[in-house]
């Protein structure tokens, strides 16, 4: 009869026993996570191995990120300020035009004028008074080719607020205007239709 060797001897003795199997089972049981997981690594190539502790990554923040995200913040809220009160001034300034007299005036709001309410543009005026008539903004356009600005099919007022120049769709034949006059602002290709109001002044 074959004795047992001393490697088969010293395996024998290091399994563990059932009531340690048991309170392994209890502590597998009792770590948060994954419990699948948790015994997989346990019990990883057929091994018992000592089960890891998870470690948490404590993340330190540069005191420059924070700098950063403050600026970030404070020039947004400027950028709103400026452009909050910058809206509100052009809501509440109104324009006189360069030209032959001083007739031509344009704005975004008109007291009594119910015809200018909702009307609002980035780059134009709600609203034009030329020779005591008011015209407001619409949604046509007129095409506007750079060659035919000054000759008969657009004629020019003379008047301009800064690049915007006003320009008269008129019949050159008999002379009439039609009840709109034309904003145009280079190099656009066309020109924005203001149409007149009845009842505004």
């Amino acid at each position: 009869m074959s004795q047992p060797g001393r490697g088969e001897d010293d395996q024998r003795t290091t399994r563990p026993t059932i009531e340690e199997r048991a309170a392994r089972r209890d502590r597998i049981e009792a770590t948060p996570g994954d419990r699948w997981h948790h015994l997989v690594r346990a019990l990883r190539a057929g091994r018992e191995v000592p089960l890891e502790t998870e470690t948490r990554v404590h993340v330190a923040w540069n005191p420059i990120f924070w700098r950063l995200i403050a600026a970030i913040a404070a020039g947004v809220v400027l950028y709103g300020v400026l452009r909050v009160g910058s809206d509100w001034l052009r809501e509440q300034r109104v324009d006189t035009w360069s030209g032959p007299s001083a007739t031509v005036q344009s704005g975004q709001q008109l007291a009594g004028c119910a015809a200018v309410d909702g009307v609002h543009d980035e780059i134009y005026p709600s609203w034009l008074r030329v020779n005591a008539t008011v015209y407001v903004l619409t949604d046509a356009i007129r095409p506007v080719p750079a060659s035919e600005v000054g000759q008969t099919t657009y004629a020019e007022s003379g008047y301009t607020l800064g690049a915007m120049r006003l320009l008269y769709d008129e019949d050159t034949a008999q002379g009439v205007q039609r009840g709109y006059v034309l904003v145009y602002s280079p190099p656009a290709i066309a020109a924005r239709v203001y149409q007149a109001a009845a009842g505004c002044q």
